[in-house]
């Protein structure tokens, strides 16, 4: 609770998320299972409610990582339960709407 207000200061700023640097193997395993047969692979993200750099900044690391074609695989919610799909990857583990 005490740095709670410093913390979010951090992911405000501009820069923070597009300076987040991939999870080492991530970028070879989303375009690996990209090439799958039968599999379409989406990035779903959420906005933080402070949004001012936020949605450009991950569309922007989207492409710097991904390639400008994989813009089009991006899903950009505040509710991930809206998004029909088998499998999701992510880094919370309960997702709820």
């Amino acid at each position: 609770p005490q740095f709670q207000e410093k913390a979010i200061s951090i992911w405000e700023s501009k820069g923070f998320f597009m300076d987040l640097d991939p999870l080492p193997g991530g970028v070879e395993a989303v375009k690996e299972m990209a090439q799958m047969e039968n599999t379409d692979v989406f990035i779903c993200t959420s906005p933080i409610k402070h949004y001012k750099h936020c949605p450009y900044e991950k569309y922007a690391w989207v492409e710097k990582h991904l390639g400008h074609e994989f813009l089009e695989q991006v899903i950009l919610t505040r509710d991930k339960t809206l998004i029909t799909g088998d499998i999701l990857i992510d880094d919370k583990p309960d997702i709820q709407g």
